[in-house]
């Protein structure tokens, strides 16, 4: 498998047809549970209701654009580009989600990414409805 392809149809199609050995998956689970350690450790030290971020660090890419796109004068993965600032979060299990905060220039939408301490979900989507209510 061409590892640099990240196209979700690629993804799609080549994941599950790639062999995962149990040192793989015990692998992928200690790098998850270090992950969360992270997060449990940021939350904990900074005492923060929660993590704040765009939602994706570019604005939506072309039609068409599905492997590779230009940021910063370099070709970079789509895929992985577009959701580099969620895909921790998703990946270590926290509670997150998405807020419309405006258009850019271009009138693309914009987003609001809030990542919440395990099991404070309720809290969370409290805090959304008060960002929610201030930019709107």
């Amino acid at each position: 498998m061409d590892r640099g392809s990240t196209s979700s149809s690629f993804l799609v199609e080549h994941t599950a047809s790639e062999e995962v050995t149990i040192e793989d998956y015990d692998a992928a689970r200690g790098a998850r549970e270090e992950l969360r350690r992270s997060y449990e450790q940021a939350f904990a030290e900074s005492g923060a209701a929660a993590l704040l971020a765009p939602t994706s660090p570019v604005l939506a890419p072309p039609i068409g654009d599905d492997d590779l796109i230009e940021v910063d004068g370099r070709t970079v993965p789509t895929f992985a580009t577009i959701i580099r600032n969620a895909g921790p979060g998703t990946v270590a299990g926290v509670p997150m989600l998405s807020l419309p905060a405006g258009r850019s220039a271009a009138g693309l939408p914009v987003g609001l990414c809030l990542e919440g301490r395990f099991g404070d979900d309720r809290a969370l989507l409290a805090l959304g409805e008060q960002i929610e209510d201030a930019l709107t």
